[in-house]
């Protein structure tokens, strides 16, 4: 009698049945991964996170083998599709704002107010960083020009 420590290894993939290997389809139609009314991802989404959500969830999906490849494709093209088109919405209000025309960018773009505020805080960061850099250079050249004529 050989003593052996460990079990042998063997492939638990290959337990498991074939029919019970879910679609893509059944993972959407199962109730059991619909989100749970106590669960935090209940909430509403604003459309580029949940563009992110879906890209996320295909990717776990497609690393557990639970969608095919075509299946996976099928939902980057989706995404990519909903993304193009927020983007060039983003492009037309974008356009009508600096060219003067009177528009409403958050109703247009469907935006709440927490994003507005929050793009105005981003878009406002940007700017004085921007200016605070051309202020330091405007120094830097100041204090050249002024130290060589001394």
């Amino acid at each position: 009698m050989s003593y052996h420590p460990y079990a042998a290894a063997r492939d638990h993939r290959a337990d498991l049945p074939s029919q019970d290997a879910p679609s893509f389809t059944d993972y959407l139609a199962n109730s059991e991964v619909q989100p749970l009314k106590d669960n935090s991802s209940c909430e509403l989404l604003t459309p580029n996170e949940q563009i992110k959500c879906d890209l996320n969830q295909a990717r776990v999906m497609r690393a557990q083998g639970r969608i095919s490849r075509e299946q996976y494709g099928h939902i980057l093209r989706s995404c990519m599709a909903k993304s193009q088109a927020r983007l060039d919405k983003w492009k037309t209000v974008a356009g009508r704002v600096f060219n003067g025309e009177d528009s409403r960018m958050q109703e247009e773009m469907g935006y709440t107010d927490s994003e507005m505020k929050e793009l105005d805080a981003e878009t406002s960061r940007g700017i004085k960083f921007q200016l605070a850099n051309e202020r330091r250079c405007h120094d830097r050249k100041l204090r050249r020009a002024v130290t060589r004529g001394l």
